[in-house]
């Protein structure tokens, strides 16, 4: 893998992510940067509903969803779904980071089918 800039790196992301959830994204803001080290976090809320972070560090990203069970506070993407999750230095290779973004979509949008078949349970 051939090196990039930090901070061409996040930029990179950013247009990613707000591509990918356009209007379904709130809350967006660069909350840590560390260019010496190679390092940036990203927060952002998904469909006002769900806190997520994501961590780049030396050429590896990863989502994190705010999880109030988690004693960390958040659940890991490949712990949160079943599904294929690219980690480590995979996670920016080809288009996996756009599959990882993806999966979390995927994971998202059945915790929340999830959640409405609950609710329907209950009014019953």
């Amino acid at each position: 893998m051939s090196y990039i800039d930090p901070r061409h790196r996040e930029e990179k992301i950013i247009e990613d992510i707000k591509n990918y959830w356009k209007d379904n994204i709130s809350n967006f803001q660069v909350i840590d940067e560390d260019f010496s080290y190679g390092a940036f976090t990203l927060e952002f809320t998904l469909y006002n509903k769900f806190n997520v972070l994501l961590e780049y560090e030396r050429g590896t990203a990863g989502f994190k969803i705010k999880n109030a069970n988690s004693p960390e506070g958040y659940t890991i993407l490949s712990k949160y779904t079943k599904e294929k999750v690219y980690r480590g230095f995979e996670s920016l290779e080809n288009d996996n980071f756009l599959e990882n973004i993806k999966t979390l979509d995927l994971a998202l949008k059945n915790n929340m089918l999830k959640e409405k078949k609950k609710m329907k349970e209950l009014e019953r």
